[in-house]
C-alpha cells in the first residue's frame, strides 16, 4: 500500500479527530472528506486526505 500512502479506517480518524463514527461517515457521505471503498464495506482513508481535509476546516474556521 506504500503506493497510496498511509490509510486509516474510519474507526481511527473518529478517534483521532474526537468524533462519533457516525460524523466521519456524514462527511464522507456529503464529500468532505475523501475515502476509498476497499471491497464490500471496507472503507478507508488516506492520510494525505484527511490532512487536506483537517487543514480545509482550519481555513474555513478563520473566515
Amino acid at each position: 500500500m506504500e503506493l497510496l500512502g498511509k490509510l486509516h479506517s474510519v474507526d481511527e480518524v473518529s478517534k483521532m479527530l474526537k468524533v462519533d463514527r457516525k460524523t466521519v461517515d456524514r462527511w464522507v457521505k456529503e464529500n468532505k472528506l475523501t475515502a476509498m471503498k476497499l471491497g464490500g464495506t471496507l472503507w478507508r482513508i488516506r492520510e494525505k486526505d484527511l490532512n487536506y481535509f483537517i487543514l480545509q476546516a482550519l481555513e474555513e474556521g478563520r473566515r
